[in-house]
């Protein structure tokens, strides 16, 4: 839940940096280093000369977004406090939300579902107009037969599964909970089993259909080495590819940055709601909105520790073995 939060605070502090024009991270500044090249120049960063250089995209988001540290030898240092008031933002929103219970979380729920579709939409559209997409989305669809029996592979296929459905964080248990006794549950599992799936689809297709228009206009024939794994594909690789676009940047970077933000408001209800249900049928005389307070103010305590300049290694961490690693156990 706190990795969660602790993304969707950056995600709220790209989202405000959005509306800036030009893009903060489409160009390179002074306090950097001389081998930065800026994000909206239509450079190859793989081969050839520029291959030792960084975009700025990525400067900015290891210098200024997270002040990131060589290492945690001497310390994880103090919290960024624009980190800090950009993690608060989400955590209001939760806290908001568990005060009036399931009933709100489910009304809550119509436009945290909805939303998101309609933003991917637009992406998508944009993304079909982009040259060089259909190579991207072609990269995403096409399996690599090669690597079908690798373990790695394997793994990380189940503990995605896993992990999307959120079926060992108890959130699926808590929400049946609420349900009637006769309802269809076969039903319900094939639905959102299904939906879940397609959703998955929808967004590899936007990314990769603008990463695969980053890779034409950089002239990179190999995608796989402009692909970005974890944090770095929607914090350095998209926006790097935004910084690009010749029309208005800056709506498509809030578009997306807002969808990201409600896709994990929801995700995050969803884990804290759980934990309150927990709180709440062991101690019933215990008001909700003190409840969800509590839980709101244990959470934000906890992801400050990921604002510091060594808060990505923590996070890292958390992510192997309290996320993905715990997924699949």
């Amino acid at each position: 839940m706190t990795y969660y939060a602790s993304l969707m605070g950056v995600t709220m502090r790209y989202l405000v940096a959005s509306f800036g024009d030009p893009l903060p991270w489409s160009e390179c500044k002074d306090s950097w280093n001389a081998t930065c090249i800026d994000s909206r120049l239509a450079v190859n960063m793989v081969e050839g000369d520029n291959a030792t250089k960084v975009s700025s995209a990525e400067l900015y988001f290891v210098n200024d977004v997270l002040k990131e540290a060589d290492s945690i030898d001497d310390g994880i240092g103090s919290p960024d406090w624009r980190l800090v008031l950009c993690l608060l933002i989400p955590w209001t929103c939760i806290c908001l939300t568990l005060v009036k219970g399931i009933k709100s979380s489910g009304k809550v729920a119509y436009f945290l579902a909805i939303f998101p579709y309609v933003v991917m939409l637009v992406l998508l559209i944009r993304a079909c107009t982009l040259e060089g997409a259909g190579a991207g989305m072609l990269y995403f669809i096409k399996p690599q037969w090669d690597r079908i029996f690798e373990a790695k592979v394997w793994y990380a296929a189940v503990t995605q599964v896993f992990f999307s459905l959120t079926v060992c964080f108890g959130n699926v248990m808590m929400y049946s909970s609420y349900n009637r006794f006769t309802n269809n549950v076969n039903r319900d599992v094939t639905v959102v089993t299904i939906l879940d799936t397609l959703t998955s689809m929808l967004a590899g297709l936007i990314v990769f259909g603008v990463i695969g228009h980053l890779a034409h206009v950089t002239n990179s024939p190999d995608l796989s080495k402009v692909v970005r794994g974890g944090g770095g594909l929607a914090f350095i690789t998209y926006p790097d590819a935004i910084a690009k676009f010749t029309f208005w940047p800056q709506f498509f970077a809030v578009a997306f940055f807002l969808m990201l933000f409600v896709l994990g408001i929801g995700s995050i209800v969803g884990m804290a709601t759980t934990i309150m249900t927990v709180v709440r049928d062991r101690f019933p005389h215990l008001k909700p909105s003190l409840v969800a307070f509590v839980i709101a103010i244990i959470g934000f305590s906890i992801g400050i520790i990921y604002t510091t300049p060594g808060g990505q290694y923590l996070l890292d961490f958390l992510d192997f073995y309290g996320a993905s690693f715990v997924a699949l156990v």
